[in-house]
């Protein structure tokens, strides 16, 4: 099966006991390559998934690191918050971790009830700073976005501009089939975190 067939297939057979209990087991860390291999033999027709996650695996350090390094150049967190480069890392990287799981298990649901809504709490309960730049440009994305964050409260814009930032590094570093499997998993990190 393609990346593409794979992303327009949104059904989820049941998962085999075993992947259960690895995606258990592995709930906040990354899939070893024997637990990938498992999920290649007994999910054939995913296999392309297990792909993309050795390839986001490879590449979310970067990706989240430069995300959140680009959101300090306009969002005075440092000075608001102590070992906030630390905490934001750690936060974005499990919200990557566990978007690379929901891509895996091709369950978003699994994916919110686990880490968004509860992250969402936790977060919008902090008083983030707003941008200390324009607010008519944004980091990395277009009117439309440019758009959306201005309609946020100061609170939620660097929430928004941090996923719409790994969104966008993911796109870049991940080949398009990689990437496509992995993007709604991505994007729903935005509309939970900010949504009402």
């Amino acid at each position: 099966m393609s990346a593409n067939a794979a992303v327009v297939d949104t059904a989820r057979p049941e998962l085999p006991d075993e992947l259960r209990r690895i995606f258990k087991d592995a709930e906040a860390r990354h899939l070893t390559e024997d637990e990938l291999s498992i999920y290649r033999r007994l999910l054939p027709d995913w296999a392309e998934r297990a792909d993309a996650a050795k390839a986001a695996y490879a590449v979310e350090a970067d990706v989240v690191s430069d995300a959140i390094n680009r959101i300090f150049e306009v969002y005075p967190y440092a000075e608001k918050h102590k070992l906030a480069p630390e905490k934001c890392v750690r936060d974005a990287t499990n919200v990557s971790t566990y978007a690379i799981q929901a891509m895996l298990m091709n369950d978003n649901q699994w994916y919110k009830d686990k880490l968004l809504f509860w992250l969402k709490t936790i977060l919008q309960a902090f008083n983030f700073p707003g941008r200390v730049k324009p607010k008519e440009s944004v980091l990395f994305g277009s009117n439309e976005d440019a758009e959306r964050i201005n309609g946020l409260p100061d609170g939620l814009q660097s929430l928004y501009e941090t996923y719409l930032l790994m969104d966008r590094n993911y796109q870049q570093s991940l080949d398009e089939p990689h990437y496509l499997l992995l993007k709604p998993h991505v994007e729903i990190v935005r509309e939970i975190l900010t949504g009402d």
